[in-house]
């Protein structure tokens, strides 16, 4: 066989095995998982340590609002990302605020979620709040 028509072959072959055939599983699946739009860890910025326990997280995209107020429960793990209900699977350009007793009201804005494939890309924010005097 010459080397053209062994080329020639080889790309037949590997042509035929990308082709759109509908009965073909797809290259990846989706799971039935629901990703958070926006995951918030609040921090104290002094000291660093988590202080997400008594914080109000206010999420906001255009008229949608969302809020939660985390209790002590919620902040098992070492005080990891925390996931406002209401706010899963959801692409937009959100507003957070964070309010705490003790400390400056923390905020940020466009904050964007963009969906993928399957889900949302989780934007993962930390709070760095500030204590008052």
């Amino acid at each position: 066989m010459t080397s053209r028509l062994f080329a020639a072959l080889a790309i037949a072959v590997v042509a035929a095995g990308c082709s759109e055939d509908p009965i073909a599983p797809p290259a990846f699946a989706c799971t039935a998982v629901a990703y958070p739009a926006v995951a918030v860890s609040v921090l104290d910025s002094i000291t660093g340590l988590g202080i997400s326990a008594g914080s109000t997280i206010v999420v906001r995209d255009g008229a949608f609002v969302d809020s939660l107020v985390v209790s002590s429960a919620s902040t098992a793990l070492n005080d990891a990302f925390l996931h406002p209900l209401n706010v899963f699977e959801r692409p937009g350009t959100y507003a957070i605020t964070v309010r705490r007793t003790g400390y400056r009201p923390w905020t940020q804005s466009g904050l964007s979620v963009r969906r993928n494939e399957c889900h949302v890309n989780t934007a993962r924010v930390t709070a760095r709040t500030q204590p008052l005097p």
